[in-house]
């Protein structure tokens, strides 16, 4: 991604623009920001003020849900129907089906 983009994607948000017009990639990249408790300091500061253990831990958890999806789209789970904790160990379908506990 191209230094115009990341500063048209803050533009965007700082403007009280949805994340919903973003692409899907950046959407979850923002939204794992935010989980992490790092979106304040990227709309303030930029991608480029976060330290490379937290741009890696974005990037890892990116990957992790993204072959996450890959696997649930192979057995015909849709991926709304899951929901992951951050740490992807509480995994919960959402189906009427699944067992209740």
């Amino acid at each position: 991604m191209s230094k115009n983009n990341t500063k048209k994607e803050l533009k965007m948000i700082r403007n009280s623009m949805s994340l919903e017009q973003l692409s899907k990639d950046q959407k979850m990249k923002y939204e794992i920001a935010k989980e992490l408790g790092l979106y304040d300091q990227v709309i303030e500061h930029g991608w480029k003020s976060l330290s490379a253990k937290e741009t890696g831990r974005i990037g890892g958890i990116m990957t992790r849900k993204k072959k996450e999806e890959e696997r649930e789209k192979k057995r015909g789970i849709s991926v709304e129907d899951i929901d992951t904790d951050i740490d992807g160990i509480n995994d919960v379908l959402k189906h009427e089906d699944s067992p209740k506990l």
